[in-house]
């Protein structure tokens, strides 16, 4: 059974839309998917075949619009052609470029060669990528899997460029999206959510559709020993207000532990990582690979993840769930967590009571000191943890029941 998956993203674990995927595509042979995917590099899966779109071809009008990637290889991280900065206008004029029917016609010629029998969407803010799956869905008559992470038609607000209100620009903007997202629940596809909460909205907005829900998955093993008296871990993105809920946290954890939060980021944002190098309460090791970032977490005495508690922010992140959600689960290490209690990590965690998951400082800090004086507390939450992660977010598990979608959909 061949898969075709289009992507942001390329399927790669250094990337976490790539790992995510991946983990639920573990029951594929590599050698029986094609990736067509924009933006990105990494370390290459061996055997996967990658078709890179060129942006800056089709914005030059110059052909090939499609590179293939050969073999296992490492390429650097690329941008658009028009820059790295995401805005309504550079998402505007990728839309109209997109349409050019010559791409079409390459992608049609790759597609053809490799006789894929269902496609998987990685579905987006990007309505170029959803129109141009939806075309090769119709072309060749294949049955089109959506998997969703994201809440993006619901925002009212210009989310691409953090302001509190709409423009003529993000109208149109959001005005393809949704019309993107119409014409793909149209087709009358299976649709994959990566949490109930997300599932509920998108069910309340297109109520007859096929739906799943598959949360992210890891391989990741429990430590064989946990070190009580090791870092204390903060590794994901620190943005959309997140890096000042970690400052204030940071300096709470010092005050308990006397110990600075490591800190393990991609982020390039000059101010996100001014406000770092000012606390005295963290170590900044900035970009770390995924599997140093796993010994990181394993020798760690607690681990966290942070929300911001700005209104603002609130209503953005609210169906956010961090794919590092899942290895931390699994890695027998206590997690620790300040998110807003309308987020769905916040309800996730407090459901299964397998993290200790806090929404305001006051109650996290006298918790940090409950954690320091009883060992058996982090425990009773690690053994939860693991539970919980064996029941939503083990690979294998989760990559069978994405199997059985696909083959059910040939049916």
């Amino acid at each position: 059974m061949k898969l075709l998956v289009f992507s942001n993203n390329p399927l790669v674990y250094s990337n976490s839309n790539g790992r995510t995927l991946l983990n639920m595509l573990i029951k594929f042979r590599h050698k029986d998917i094609l990736n067509i995917y924009v933006n990105g590099g990494g370390e290459f899966q061996k055997e996967i075949n990658y078709i890179k779109i060129n942006e800056g071809a089709l914005l030059r009008n110059k052909r090939p619009f499609c590179n293939v990637v050969e073999g296992l290889k490492k390429e650097s991280d690329s941008v658009v052609y028009y820059g790295k900065k995401k805005t309504v206008f550079k998402c505007l004029i990728r839309s109209l470029i997109w349409k050019k029917s010559r791409l079409f016609l390459e992608l049609k010629d790759f597609v053809s060669s490799f006789k894929p029998n269902a496609i998987l969407l990685q579905c987006g803010d990007a309505d170029f990528l959803i129109n141009i799956a939806i075309k090769i869905s119709k072309a060749f008559n294949l049955p089109l899997i959506s998997f969703n992470s994201e809440d993006y038609i619901f925002k009212n607000w210009n989310y691409l460029e953090k302001k509190r209100s709409s423009s003529l620009l993000y109208e149109i903007f959001a005005r393809n999206l949704r019309k993107a997202y119409e014409n793909l629940y149209k087709q009358n596809g299976e649709f994959i959510y990566l949490t109930q909460l997300l599932e509920s909205e998108y069910v309340k907005k297109y109520p007859n559709h096929k739906h799943h829900v598959i949360y992210n998955s890891t391989s990741l093993s429990r430590s064989k020993t946990y070190n009580p008296d090791g870092i204390i871990l903060y590794s994901g993105n620190l943005g959309v207000g997140r890096v000042d809920t970690l400052i204030t946290l940071s300096e709470m954890i010092y005050k308990t532990f006397n110990k600075k939060v490591t800190v393990c980021s991609l982020t390039e944002d000059r101010s996100i990582i001014e406000k770092i190098k000012k606390s005295q309460f963290m170590n900044f090791l900035g970009k770390v690979d995924y599997d140093e970032n796993v010994k990181l977490l394993k020798s760690s005495s607690l681990v966290l993840h942070v929300e911001s508690l700005n209104k603002f922010y609130i209503k953005d992140t609210k169906n956010a769930f961090s794919t590092k959600i899942a290895d931390c689960l699994s890695s027998g290490v206590p997690f620790f967590v300040i998110a807003p209690q309308e987020t769905a990590i916040y309800q996730y965690l407090s459901f299964f009571d397998c993290a200790f998951v806090y929404h305001d400082f006051n109650a996290a800090f006298e918790a940090l000191q409950n954690i320091k004086k009883t060992y058996e507390a982090r425990l009773n939450k690690v053994e939860k943890a693991l539970m919980v992660a064996a029941l939503n977010h083990n690979a294998a598990k989760n990559s069978e029941i994405f199997y059985n979608i696909v083959r059910e959909a040939l049916l």
